[in-house]
C-alpha cells in the first residue's frame, strides 16, 4: 500500500557489535548487556571456539572468563555484562538507483 515499507525491509533495526576491546567507532556509546544468567553457557562457547579456531590448549579458563565480565559490570549493577556497540535506526543501502 501506500507509504507502508515493503515486506522485509530492515529499517528501525538495531545492530549489536562486539566490543570487547572497545568500539571501532567512538561515535557509537558502549552499551552493557546483563549476561549473568548465560555466563556458564556463554563461556562453554568461547571455550569452544577458542580450542576450534585458535587452537587453544589445556582447561577452560572460568574465572579469568568470569572476571573480565565482572570487571564490565561495575559500574551497572548487574554482576556480569558483555559489552557491545549499537548502530540505531540503521538503514541499509540501496542495491540500485531510481
Amino acid at each position: 500500500a501506500e507509504g507502508e515499507e515493503p515486506e522485509g525491509h530492515r529499517g528501525n533495526v538495531n545492530f549489536y557489535q562486539y566490543a570487547q576491546y572497545g568500539t571501532p567507532d567512538p561515535t557509537l556509546p558502549i552499551v552493557h548487556v546483563d549476561v549473568t544468567d548465560t555466563v556458564e553457557v556463554a563461556a562453554q562457547v568461547y571455550w569452544y571456539y577458542a580450542r576450534h579456531l585458535y587452537g587453544a590448549t589445556g582447561d577452560l579458563p572460568m574465572e579469568r572468563f568470569k572476571i573480565e565480565r565482572g570487571e564490565a559490570s561495575f559500574q551497572t549493577g548487574a554482576k556480569f555484562t558483555e559489552r557491545f556497540t549499537v548502530k540505531r535506526m540503521y538503514h541499509p543501502p540501496v542495491p540500485y538507483l531510481t
